[in-house]
């Protein structure tokens, strides 16, 4: 203590040495210290600021892995929660690539490179930025899936792909001009697109949704593979709807999302928020409204039609609201921080859906199928009575559930089986646009959209 004391005696606030008149001047320790403009540049250290040709050596990790920067939501939206530094537990290489996913550069472009650290970290400006956040949004889904798989499976347990060989599923950043995005277990790929709205291109790999929504597809097809053959629109909705909550589920696997999401609501995520949003920017842009589609809703069984997007906005809005109530009911912050309480909510609720999903039947299977295994789940958890009756009663008031559900027994028609997933052919991010298409399947933007191409939309 003394000699602490002492230092602080002959040192000023900042650390400088006070000379003979009391002025401070620079040791010779702090000249050679780098000179940062911002906190945050001071954060990040020279290997993020300067660029590869300023790395530094880390220090022996503990876990292997490796830096990334990616878009935490689409770039565009009106809530700027930016770009961040996120550690990926994986061993990554050069693309970026692993055993089970391979970025496939653009046309004219090599894949992004790691530093002498194994880091993957660029400007938002250069395609390789592009390339890593496609990458390492894939990579989190996978990884948020298989550990809760390896509670059940086993520490061992590796996803595998619906389909023996290559073990790897090919990702394009940039497959070509469409308003769209797909998985596709015939090309063993997943494509995102790009497209010209009023002489500005947008790429739908930016978007964390978009690329969360199209690996949740590729993830139900591996657990689930005959589901994509089904012709039942219920079917085909279940893979939508959890396409969709994946990327719900994604964001709630990250605190800082988390607090993000707290801030802005105030813990009532009936508010208005980004996450409930769905695509926002291929949204605003194609479909001239907030977002491709909103699992903030209240529509039911009866109140929308069999084409399939459309339809899983029911089971995703029960979803959602189920998570909404919970929240109100968990929430105590002279207890626990409301972020993260959020957190461990978003984790129960991953395990809920899971255990809905995988335990549904292999073939055909409905919404009432998966909403009674999350209630079974809830049992087997030992819910609380009321949380469980909250999970009830939301299927119930959308006719999922109860006297009043609806029977009808929905089946897609040959032109939306084929063009919306059926037949281990493409899962879109959207409705066809086709002018042979039936009415009821038609998507008909807005006239002041104008569409490159009139192929198929997400």
């Amino acid at each position: 203590m003394l000699n602490q004391q002492h230092q602080k005696a002959n040192n000023g606030d900042d650390g400088k040495t006070l000379n003979a008149k009391g002025t401070t001047k620079e040791t010779a320790a702090q000249k050679n210290m780098p000179k940062y403009e911002t906190e945050a540049e001071a954060v990040l250290g020279d290997e993020d600021r300067l660029g590869p040709e300023h790395e530094r050596l880390e220090p022996r990790p503990k876990i292997k892995g490796s830096k990334v920067k990616l878009w935490k939501q689409d770039p565009s939206t009106s809530l700027q929660i930016g770009s961040r530094l996120v550690f990926l537990p994986n061993e990554v290489a050069a693309g970026p690539s692993d055993a089970q996913i391979v970025i496939v550069p653009a046309s004219g472009s090599r894949g992004a490179q790691p530093d002498k650290n194994n880091n993957f970290i660029f400007k938002e400006n250069q395609i390789e930025f592009e390339m890593v956040h496609t990458y390492s949004v894939v990579r989190m889904v996978i990884n948020m899936y298989e550990r809760f798989l390896r509670t059940i499976k086993g520490e061992d347990f590796t996803l595998k792909w619906a389909w023996d060989s290559p073990s790897s599923m090919a990702v394009y950043h940039r497959a070509g001009v469409d308003e769209n995005a797909y998985y596709s277990r015939e090309d063993k790929a997943m494509k995102f697109f790009y497209y010209k709205v009023d002489n500005k291109t947008f790429y739908t790999c930016q978007s964390f949704d978009v690329v969360g929504h199209e690996t949740g597809h590729a993830v139900l097809d591996a657990l689930h593979p005959d589901w994509l053959l089904s012709d039942l629109a219920q079917t085909g909705a279940l893979h939508e709807s959890f396409a969709d909550f994946t990327v719900i589920l994604a964001l709630l696997s990250q605190l800082d999302v988390c607090d993000t999401l707290m801030a802005q609501t105030k813990g009532n995520l009936r508010c208005p928020n980004f996450m409930d949003s769905i695509a926002e920017q291929f949204g605003e842009t194609v479909m001239r409204k907030k977002a491709l589609r909103n699992a903030n809703n209240h529509v039911s069984l009866g109140e929308v039609s069999e084409e399939v997007h459309d339809l899983s906005n029911v089971f995703t809005g029960a979803m959602y609201d189920i998570l909404a109530t919970l929240l109100e009911d968990f929430l105590n912050p002279k207890i626990q921080d409301p972020a993260e309480t959020l957190f461990r909510l978003g984790k129960t609720m991953r395990e809920m859906v899971m255990c809905g999903y995988l335990n549904a039947p292999e073939k055909d299977p409905t919404f009432k199928d998966v909403a009674e295994q999350m209630l079974a789940f809830c049992d087997r958890d030992k819910w609380e009575a009321s949380w469980k009756e909250h999970v009830r009663q939301q299927f119930v008031e959308r006719k999922i559930l109860g006297e009043g559900r609806d029977t009808r027994v929905l089946r897609m028609t040959p032109e939306s089986f084929k063009k919306c997933g059926g037949n281990m052919n493409k899962m879109w991010m959207h409705p066809a646009v086709h002018k042979n298409a039936p009415a009821h399947i038609q998507h008909k933007p807005a006239a002041a959209a104008k569409p490159v191409t009139q192929k198929a939309h997400h």
